[in-house]
């Protein structure tokens, strides 16, 4: 009753199939319940039919709706269930993938006759075939058709089915019960007069649905108000809406039409109320907190719109719980985008390519078959096989976090925000250790690397060699070695040789002795000692062993000016 307005007869009818629902009281073999909603345009047909929806299985989008004007012909009803043009039936295909569902046939006098004999055997047995012979299995859905028949020429004043407000009416409940029977007969004449006695008697419920009074349109103009105040535009961005009570009276005067029920009252509202106020918001940055006032002024809404300021004229910050429960939400978007973006990545289909090629050539080797492929990363399958599974995890994690905060957020639930800012960044650090396996999956030995530094200016040299050895310890293990002149040839004592490359000008190809540098006393020396050193060597090398140490150190290749 609370989002179905003015409607108290068809919620009363409601609420009794739920209750023979929830005792498990319904037939075995048919669908859960088949109803007809029955009544004027803009009544809350529809809208029943979603909180029916997502009272029964938790959301709203359990529910599959058809628009009935699209099959009003044999070949269009033929789509429902595939033909000749299509393999899958729209109707017995979303059956299939989501049984535990609400179907909504809108408007389905609107249909041709075919469809009647489709839902014959829908309504039933609770069961329909495609063109493929597939079964679709309606045991576990609801089915709802809603129609127009006998709202015109029903009248309100006449044998009156109660749409009035209780607080203007009060009639003996003998006069209303008499009330509610008249207006069912009414329609039930109309429907049976409409389709054949076979379907009639298939239809477990005809819910009669009442024109709207102005009085039940003031309610409903409160409700849209309040949703208006719950949209993102005005939570996300701190608004303050304020109406009054003459703003809701008015937009119930505009938009009150017998014949067409609320649909007008969204439109005057569309009209009147939110194109002016988002005009005028746009004038305002997106960080800005806003005053919006609604008045009515002169028979016409009037909007003032204007930045929240404090006692002293100073612009206040906005909403900070709201806020930063939004911020928080977005971070939880952002995570997701980015773990998608990465699962979607050329660098990780390739890897799962790289597994599922892996995986064949393991079964035939364990097969003794022989294989022609490429065997070299077949040492390297398992730790594919745990970067896949981390891939999945994270991606599992981010969407669950995701549909969690989003669903508190919406439903204003207590959010423990310590709990979720730390569940963030560890799906980022996670994130970014999975980035970087990924890059380094391109090289092998990764880990470690050896560098060599010349210089004639060796003051330039030993500061180079310093930042390198500092970012390197940082991370890992580094050790410094360094090249003093030696004797040609084979003979000469040292401990490992190197031969420079024949472009440097500076060395030559001349032999050199590799002997360890400490790093450590070279800082603590004083600048006379540190002269001494200078004189020694020609050049510095370091053995870096670090994480992702070749694809870090490898681009400092090459002459630094």
């Amino acid at each position: 009753s609370e989002r179905v307005v003015g409607q108290s007869e068809a919620v009363d009818l409601i609420v009794d199939l739920l209750a023979t629902v929830k005792a498990r009281l319904t037939r075995p073999r048919k669908p859960i319940a088949s109803l007809l909603f029955i009544g004027p345009t803009g009544v809350g047909k529809t809208e029943m039919a979603k909180a029916l929806a997502e009272y029964l299985f938790g959301s709203r989008s359990r529910l599959t709706r058809f628009d009935m004007s699209e099959y009003s012909d044999p070949l269009a009803v033929q789509r429902l269930i595939g033909g000749s043009f299509s393999k899958e039936g729209l109707l017995t295909a979303r059956v299939r993938e989501q049984p535990f569902s609400v179907l909504l046939l809108d408007e389905f006098e609107k249909a041709h006759p075919q469809l009647f004999d489709l839902l014959l055997q829908v309504l039933g047995e609770g069961r329909l075939t495609d063109s493929c012979g597939r079964l679709a299995d309606f045991c576990n859905s609801v089915v709802i058709m809603t129609s127009n028949l006998g709202a015109a020429s029903y009248q309100q004043g006449g044998f009156g089915f109660a749409g009035r407000d209780a607080s203007a009416t009060k009639e003996p409940e003998e006069m209303a019960r008499r009330r509610r029977e008249q207006a069912r007969e009414h329609f039930v004449r109309e429907v049976q007069a409409y389709v054949r006695p076979e379907f009639f008697n298939r239809i477990d419920r005809v819910v009669p649905f009442a024109p709207l009074e102005e009085a039940v349109i003031l309610k409903i103009a409160n409700l849209q108000l309040d949703q208006i105040r719950q949209r993102d535009g005005i939570r996300y961005r701190g608004v303050a809406l304020d109406t009054t009570a003459e703003v809701s009276a008015w937009l119930a005067r505009a938009g009150y039409d017998l014949r067409y029920g609320a649909r007008p009252l969204k439109r005057a509202m569309e009209r009147e109320l939110l194109a002016p106020l988002a005009e005028q918001m746009n004038g305002y940055t997106a960080e800005t907190p806003l005053k919006v006032s609604v008045k009515v002024r002169d028979g016409r809404l009037s909007l003032h719109v204007r930045a929240r300021t404090d006692e002293q004229g100073r612009q206040t910050g906005t909403h900070g719980q709201a806020l930063e429960l939004a911020a928080r939400v977005a971070a939880c978007v952002a995570l997701r985008r980015d773990v998608q973006r990465l699962a979607r990545c050329p660098s990780v289909i390739e890897l799962f390519n790289e597994i599922f090629r892996l995986e064949r050539i393991a079964e035939r080797l364990q097969q003794k078959r022989r294989v022609w492929e490429d065997t070299r990363n077949l040492n390297r399958l398992p730790y594919f096989r745990q970067l896949r599974d981390g891939i999945l995890e994270l991606q599992t994690q981010s969407f669950e976090l995701e549909d969690h905060t989003l669903a508190a957020f919406h439903d204003q639930k207590p959010v423990d925000a310590e709990a979720l800012t730390a569940a963030v960044n560890k799906g980022e650090t996670r994130l970014i250790e999975l980035l970087q396996e990924l890059y380094l999956l391109r090289y092998e030995n990764a880990g470690t690397v050896v560098m060599c530094v010349y210089s004639e200016r060796m003051d330039w040299l030993l500061a180079l060699t310093q930042a390198y050895w500092e970012l390197a310890r940082a991370q890992g293990k580094a050790e410094v070695w360094q090249f003093l002149p030696g004797k040609k040839g084979p003979g000469s004592p040292i401990e490992r040789r190197l031969v420079l490359d024949p472009e440097n000008l500076f060395a030559g190809k001349q032999f050199f002795r590799v002997l360890p540098w400490d790093c450590v006393t070279l800082q603590s020396a004083d600048e006379e000692v540190r002269a001494d050193i200078r004189d020694t060597f020609v050049g510095l090398g370091l053995a870096i062993d670090m994480p992702a140490a070749l694809p870090t150190f490898g681009p400092e290749a090459g002459l630094h000016v």
